[in-house]
């Protein structure tokens, strides 16, 4: 089974910002999080722990506004809200994307923002607070917000999925990983050089970023110079979502309540009978169930019991367990040269496999309190709430995937990885 990789660290902290100015220019860096951050927005939270590899930097263009209400907001130029120019005698005109006014328009320029179309809802911060409109919108300048470009590193396998690291978060401190402990430093020179070659498959964008609105303090904002939107982390977001009925997901129906889970379940295991095809391609075999009335018992089937077989129980090594990540595609690292004294353990770690629910059922019986508390030693304590909502019981979890966590839940791919393996292994990071 895969063990946790530990790293050796510089000694110096850094902030984002000064690895930023220290490497921009002779990346990729390998780092890791020394104190978290827990910010109003996925991009802007990282436990303490996390390693990242570090491979470029974007620059995201965004406009800066005033509203009615005097609050300091800055949109991406790309925006998928529509506006239109407000007019003082005229009619306002016509609905626009941010783009086409900016493009077509000489800032200053005063815009109304118009409202989200049926199934989306503007919402502040971590609340669930609709608003209906900014009033009108002064818009004044432009700026290019900075971020780091990176992906997460999982007990020495590279994440594809593509972090931004915001340059402004001042609280979150890093040190550069300098070499695996207990290993010299050709194995670390090795491990280098086969994360950049995980990562020839991935296109970094070089332009994105925060896609929210942000909000500013006014009186930090007086008190800084040059780039100011660069530099300072904004007080909390404005998200432009679509409401639970209205979501999509990539390959299914938004998350249903614990009944329609149930019943989802059910059908992944038909019993024999008709068959049909599902979207993704697999067959599966069905029962037409006669309609009968309520009071009536239903019909017990009559089954041939086979003759027990006894089997022998089978013998794995540890390196052929399969790795709970593995329900993702993942760019794999070639695993390190094992010493003398680690081969020899691990043949005596081979062992009689015993019954897989001991192994990979550790939430199987957890209620949704007992599972929401575990969140807290896992650091995921923000997602309790939509747990609870949900009626995640430790036996649902078991059936979702960390795909589902991350559609359904928005979680970023480690802490979905983090968390399936916790529910599988009882693992909690130490």
């Amino acid at each position: 089974m895969a063990t946790d990789m530990k790293f050796e660290l510089n000694s110096e902290s850094l902030s984002i910002r000064n690895v930023y100015e220290k490497f921009a220019h002779r990346l990729p860096v390998i780092i890791q999080v020394t104190q978290g951050h827990y910010g109003d927005i996925d991009i802007d939270t990282f436990s303490t722990g996390h390693v990242m590899r570090i491979h470029s930097y974007s620059k995201q263009r965004r406009v800066v506004a005033r509203d009615t209400h005097g609050r300091h907001l800055s949109f991406p130029v790309d925006y998928p809200i529509k506006f239109r120019v407000a007019r003082t005698q005229k009619k306002a005109g016509r609905e626009q994307s941010l783009r086409e006014i900016i493009d077509q328009n000489t800032l200053p320029v005063r815009i109304e923002l118009c409202l989200p179309p049926p199934g989306y809802s503007l919402h502040i911060g971590q609340s669930i607070k609709q608003i209906e409109t900014f009033g009108t919108l002064h818009l004044t300048n432009f700026y290019d917000e900075t971020y780091l470009l990176a992906n997460s590193i999982n007990e020495g396998q590279l994440d594809p999925e593509i972090l931004f690291v915001p340059i402004y978060l001042q609280n979150l401190v890093v040190a550069v990983v300098s070499g695996i402990e207990g290993q010299p430093r050709s194995v670390f020179s090795t491990f280098q050089r086969e994360m950049d070659e995980a990562v020839n498959e991935i296109s970094y964008e070089v332009a994105g970023g925060n896609t929210d609105i942000a909000v500013y303090s006014p009186e930090l904002l007086s008190r800084s110079t040059e780039n100011v939107y660069d530099y300072i982390e904004p007080t909390h977001f404005i998200k432009y979502r679509p409401t639970h009925s209205n979501a999509k997901r990539k390959c299914s129906a938004p998350m249903p309540n614990v009944k329609d889970l149930l019943t989802q379940l059910e059908k992944k295991h038909p019993a024999d009978g008709d068959t049909y095809e599902v979207d993704d391609g697999t067959v599966y075999s069905r029962v037409i169930v006669p309609v009968v009335d309520d009071m009536s018992p239903p019909p017990i089937p009559v089954r041939n019991i086979p003759a027990l077989v006894e089997k022998p129980k089978p013998k794995i090594s540890r390196d052929s367990i399969t790795y709970v990540n593995s329900s993702n595609p993942r760019a794999m690292v070639k695993p390190l040269e094992k010493s003398p004294s680690q081969s020899s353990q691990q043949a005596l770690e081979e062992t009689e496999l015993p019954q897989p629910q001991s192994v990979n059922n550790h939430v199987k019986g957890f209620s949704i309190k007992q599972l929401t508390e575990s969140l807290e030693a896992l650091k995921l304590s923000k997602y309790a709430e939509a747990f609870e909502e949900a009626q995640m019981s430790g036996d649902l979890l078991l059936d979702l995937s960390e795909d589902i966590l991350k559609d359904d839940f928005q979680m970023k791919g480690y802490e979905a990885i983090k968390l399936m393996k916790y529910a599988r292994t009882g693992y909690v990071p130490q």
